[in-house]
């Protein structure tokens, strides 16, 4: 079965231009836009993360980063982005390389800030968001990206205010398993992910790896807000299952 590729995805989100199926066997442009920043929040340092970008650049023939275009900021310290080398976990690297490349893979042209928290405690990653915000800000704007959450707790609503910075739109993951968490369901956060199925198709008169939809994960999370009231726009999904993300 073939793998979906960064090509073939920016077909299938009309990035570039469409060509029917999508093929990640035959489609081989990539997408060419992005400005401004795109912050990425996780927990602990990645210390090969630009080498690693690079040689999954190289790979897909997307531009490689630099030190201008890709910056890595420890969280915390006194203007807290300065703060000490948390140490790396081998779990937090693979989350951390997969979000630097899909941003990447998506937008070349844009600046990845990528915000390393002390821990990954709420109290550690929330400093970090505050970090990335301060940078993306800087840039003029962009988006933050956090692939990371956790139970709902009755006082959430207070720390919305760690995803209000002006000209930045916030998106989290709505996790690995059933049922809801914050920060994905703060209604300064955008939630909502689904993801393509493997490219390839058993349906009759289907070429080999043709994309042939979109749903969303099976295991991701998603459903009613249980400490607070849904906004309108969680309403609209039937059956209550707002989305799927990782």
């Amino acid at each position: 079965m073939p793998c979906e590729t960064p090509a073939s995805l920016a077909c299938i989100y009309h990035l570039v231009g469409v060509v029917a199926g999508c093929n990640p066997n035959t489609f081989k442009t990539n997408a060419t836009g992005g400005s401004k920043a795109i912050g990425i929040v996780d927990a602990y340092d990645y210390p090969t993360a630009m080498a690693d970008l690079n040689a999954f650049s190289t790979q897909f023939g997307l531009p490689k980063v630099t030190s201008t275009t890709f910056k890595v900021y420890f969280a915390g310290g006194a203007d807290g982005c300065s703060g000490p080398d948390p140490g790396n976990n081998a779990g937090w690297e693979g989350e951390q390389a997969l979000d630097i490349e899909m941003a990447h893979a998506m937008a070349p042209k844009a600046t990845i800030i990528l915000v390393q928290a002390q821990s990954s405690l709420f109290t550690d990653l929330l400093a970090a968001e505050d970090c990335a915000s301060q940078k993306v800000a800087a840039f003029g704007g962009g988006e933050i990206s956090n692939s990371w959450g956790g139970s709902e707790f009755s006082t959430e609503a207070s720390n919305d205010t760690h995803f209000k910075q002006p000209n930045i739109v916030y998106f989290a993951s709505t996790g690995d398993s059933a049922g809801t968490q914050w920060p994905s369901v703060s209604t300064s956060v955008s939630r909502g992910l689904a993801e393509p199925p493997p490219a390839g198709s058993n349906k009759s008169g289907a070429t080999f790896g043709n994309f042939i939809g979109e749903a969303a994960w099976e295991d991701g999370g998603g459903g009613t807000q249980h400490v607070r009231t849904s906004p309108c726009i969680s309403e609209v999904v039937a059956g209550g299952n707002s989305s799927a993300g990782a």
